[in-house]
């Protein structure tokens, strides 16, 4: 294996182009065979990244508010029918928040 000095340029800046002079070309000039050699790249997910994408695809379309839910909430406490099982909660805050406990 040989490692040669490119002096104190930047590598990256041979990837992208932007050196001018001998060192660029020749740098250049292997960057286009490596990429020729190499035309088709793929990736393969796994089953669960695969859920996982379409499980953020449809948070994404999801609407951010229920507006139908929230409007029957809000009926349901305008007439007084709206109660809150006190039991149901208390186990609900002890599940989310236990350890806090």
């Amino acid at each position: 294996m040989e490692i040669r000095s490119m002096g104190n340029q930047n590598p990256y800046l041979f990837q992208t182009g932007e050196v001018q002079g001998p060192q660029a070309r020749e740098a250049a000039g292997g960057a286009a065979e490596a990429r020729s050699a190499t035309q088709s790249d793929s990736v393969n997910l796994s089953p669960d990244a695969q859920l996982v994408r379409k499980a953020a695809e449809a948070a994404a379309q999801a609407p951010d508010v229920r507006s139908d839910r929230v409007q029957a909430l809000r009926d349901q406490i305008a007439k007084g029918e709206y109660t809150v099982d006190a039991g149901k909660l208390a186990d609900k805050l002890l599940e989310a928040h236990g350890d806090a406990f």
